[in-house]
């Protein structure tokens, strides 16, 4: 009789146990979700912001930027991302670097 009363203690213990961990694995998947959540409506309005800049940006015209001079006279060249990522190679994870990275260059 003591057997049985004992094991039935130690799979209490154990039930007690495993509700604990499904309840702390409750909590780290509703922080997770309101995580996604968040990040989701960060990306739309990021990419809300993007329309916009884009828009805004594409009303300049600027010619022929390529052809015309500077006060020196010389020649400038057209500013174009592929220029300023030559110039500025992709930033290392770690780095706060302003420019977005670019795969494929």
């Amino acid at each position: 009789m003591s057997e049985i009363s004992l094991a039935s203690v130690e799979q209490s213990r154990g039930i007690e146990q495993v509700t604990s961990a499904v309840t702390q694995m409750d909590g780290a998947t509703q922080q997770n979700a309101a995580l996604v959540e968040e990040a989701a409506a960060a990306a739309k309005l990021l990419e809300e912001q993007a329309l916009r800049m884009n828009n805004i940006v594409g009303k300049f015209d600027l010619g022929d930027a390529s052809a015309m001079p500077n006060k020196r006279g010389n020649q400038t060249a057209a500013l174009s991302l592929d220029n300023i990522y030559r110039r500025n190679p992709e930033p290392s994870a770690t780095s706060n670097h302003a420019y977005p990275l670019r795969s494929g260059s």
